[in-house]
C-alpha cells in the first residue's frame, strides 16, 4: 500500500513503509489510516469498524487525534504521522475484517473431519489388530500393535493441503496478488463464472483522458471543480483533477459522497455538484444520459467526456479468459463500449451497462442463486457489494492507496496481464493437492494392511513414515 505525502505544495506518494514520524499525509474519502497522528487541516467521518467493530461513524475535526485502521468517510485530511507504521497490523485488519461467511470446501471440511478423527480411527485399528492376534498369535500381538501405531501418517495426509497453499500463496503474493487467506486459493479453482466491472478494472485509471463539453469555465470554476474532484477516488473524478492540477486548491466542506452517482458540496462558497446527469440535475426520473456533469448553484455549464483507455492487456486477457469461463462485464457506465467489449467477448457474453452498486450486487446475486460460482473482478469503488456477495472478489488497485475490506484478494494493477495464469495456478494446486492426498491415503492404507498381517517390522515402518511425508513434498 502506498500514501499522499505533501510538504504543503507538492505531493508524492510513498510506500507505507517509508512514512516517519512528521510527515504530512493527505488521506482521501475511503482510504485508510495507515499510522496514528494528529488532523491538520480538515472535517470528515471515521469508520473504525475493521478496528473495533462499531459501525458508527465519528465526526473528527482539526486537531483531533486519529488511530490507524481507520477508514476517512467524506472530505479528505490532512495529518501528522506521530509513529512509524505496522504493516502487519494493516495486514490483520483486511484478514479479520467482517465479511459475508462463505461455505467451506468439501476439500477443507474433509481434512477437518480427518484431523478430528485421525487419532481415534487409528486406536481403533490397532485395537482390532490387538484383538485379532490375541485369538489367532498372541506373540504377535506387540508386533503388529507397534507397527500400526507407527507406520500410520497423518502429517502427509492433514498437511499436504496446507503445505502446497502455502507454497502458492508466496508465489502469487510475490507477484503481486495478495489473497486473504489460503481457502481462496480453493474457491478460484471452483469458480466457473468471471464478472469484471469496467472502469477502473478494464480501463486504466492514470491513462483516462477527458474532453469538457459546454461553456467555457472561468479560472475559479474550474479550481472549485478541481478542488471536489480531488476528494473523490473514482476514476472520472481522478481524470478531472488530474485535467486541472494546475488550479489553486480551495476548501471544500458539507462534502457528500453518492456511491454510483456523484459528489457534491460547498466549495468557494459555491454549491457545485459533479456526476450522473440525474444527480446534477436532480431529477431521478432522467436516466442514462452519458457523460459527467457539472452543476455550479443549480446551473449546468456543460459535461465530462470520459475516453476510455484499456489497459495494454485487456484483449489477451479476456480472449484468453473466455475459452476457460463465461465472462460477463457490468458497468455504472453508458453503453458507449458496447461494440468494443462484443468484440473481444462474443455475442452470447452478459454486458450490463448503466448499473448502480446495487444493480451490480444483484446482478451477482442472481447467477449465484442459479448455482454459479462468481469471480468478481472490480476496483472496490462503486462495487464493493458485488465483490462480498461474490465466490471471491478480487479488488485491482492502481495506486494501493485504497483499503477494500469486502474483497478477497488484492491484485496490483501491472500484474492484470498475469491473471489467467494465477487463475490456472489455482486450479493446478487443487490438482496437487488431490494427487498429494491419493498418494497419502494409498500409502496408509497399504502401510496399516500389511501391518496388521504381521508382515511389517517397527523398524521398516519408522523408515517409510518420514518417506511417506517426504514424497508428499516432492510432489
Amino acid at each position: 500500500m502506498a500514501v499522499t505525502k505533501t510538504d504543503g505544495q507538492l505531493t508524492s506518494s510513498v510506500l507505507l513503509p517509508e512514512i516517519r514520524t512528521g510527515d504530512r499525509l493527505i488521506i482521501y474519502d475511503g482510504e485508510l489510516i495507515p499510522v496514528d497522528g494528529l488532523i491538520t487541516r480538515g472535517n470528515a467521518h471515521i469508520d473504525y469498524s475493521f478496528v473495533t467493530g462499531e459501525s458508527k461513524l465519528l465526526r473528527i475535526k482539526n486537531t483531533d487525534k486519529v488511530f490507524a485502521g481507520g477508514r476517512i468517510e467524506g472530505a479528505a485530511i490532512e495529518m501528522t504521522a506521530s509513529g512509524l507504521v505496522q504493516q502487519s497490523y494493516l495486514t490483520e485488519l483486511w484478514s479479520r475484517s467482517i465479511v459475508r461467511p462463505k461455505p467451506e470446501s468439501d476439500q477443507a471440511s474433509f481434512v477437518q473431519l480427518l484431523s478430528r478423527y485421525f487419532t481415534i480411527i487409528l486406536f481403533g485399528i490397532a485395537s482390532a489388530g490387538a484383538v485379532f492376534w490375541l485369538i489367532y498369535d498372541a506373540s504377535k500381538v506387540l508386533h503388529v500393535v507397534t507397527s500400526v501405531l507407527i507406520v500410520a501418517c497423518p502429517c502427509a495426509l492433514l498437511l499436504s493441503n496446507s503445505f502446497t497453499n502455502s507454497f502458492i500463496l508466496n508465489i502469487l503474493g510475490v507477484n503481486k496478488l495478495y489473497l486473504r487467506s489460503p481457502q481462496v486459493i480453493e474457491d478460484i479453482a471452483n469458480a466457473d463464472h468471471l464478472v469484471f466491472d469496467k472502469t477502473g478494472t478494464l480501463t486504466s485509471i492514470t491513462r483516462n483522458d477527458v474532453i469538457y463539453h459546454g461553456k467555457s469555465l472561468t479560472e475559479s470554476q474550474e479550481s472549485a471543480l478541481a478542488s471536489l474532484a480531488s476528494q473523490s477516488g473514482h476514476p472520472v473524478s481522478r481524470a478531472i483533477s488530474w485535467k486541472y492540477r494546475f488550479r489553486r486548491q480551495v476548501e471544500v466542506s458539507e462534502l457528500s459522497v453518492h456511491p454510483g452517482a456523484g459528489v457534491s458540496a460547498i466549495v468557494d462558497g459555491q454549491q457545485l455538484r459533479l456526476g450522473k446527469y440525474e444527480h446534477v440535475h436532480g431529477d431521478a426520473s432522467v436516466k442514462h444520459v452519458n457523460g459527467t456533469f457539472i452543476s455550479f448553484n443549480g446551473g449546468i455549464p456543460g459535461y465530462f467526456e470520459l475516453k476510455t483507455k484499456y489497459r495494454n492487456a485487456v484483449s489477451p486477457v479476456l480472449k484468453n479468459l473466455t475459452n476457460e469461463y463465461p465472462v460477463s462485464v457490468i458497468s455504472g457506465d453508458g453503453d458507449s463500449d458496447l461494440h468494443r467489449l462484443r468484440a473481444l467477448l462474443g455475442n452470447s457474453a452478459k454486458i450490463r451497462f448503466n448499473l448502480s452498486p446495487v444493480g451490480k450486487l444483484k446482478f451477482i446475486r442472481r447467477r449465484q442463486l442459479d448455482g454459479e460460482r462468481i469471480i468478481m473482478i472490480g476496483d472496490g469503488l462503486n462495487d464493493a457489494g458485488a465483490l462480498l456477495e461474490s465466490t471471491v472478489g478480487i479488488a485491482i488497485t492502481e495506486d494501493r492507496k485504497k483499503f477494500t475490506p469486502a474483497s478477497d484478494a488484492i491484485l496490483d494493477a501491472s500484474a492484470f496481464h498475469l491473471l489467467p495464469a494465477f487463475l490456472r495456478l489455482c486450479k493446478v494446486n487443487k490438482k496437487i493437492v488431490q494427487a498429494s492426498f491419493i498418494v497419502s491415503l494409498t500409502y496408509n492404507i497399504a502401510g496399516l494392511g500389511i501391518a496388521l498381517q504381521g508382515k511389517l517390522y517397527p523398524m521398516i515402518a519408522a523408515i517409510l513414515m518420514p518417506a511417506s511425508t517426504l514424497s508428499i513434498i516432492l510432489i
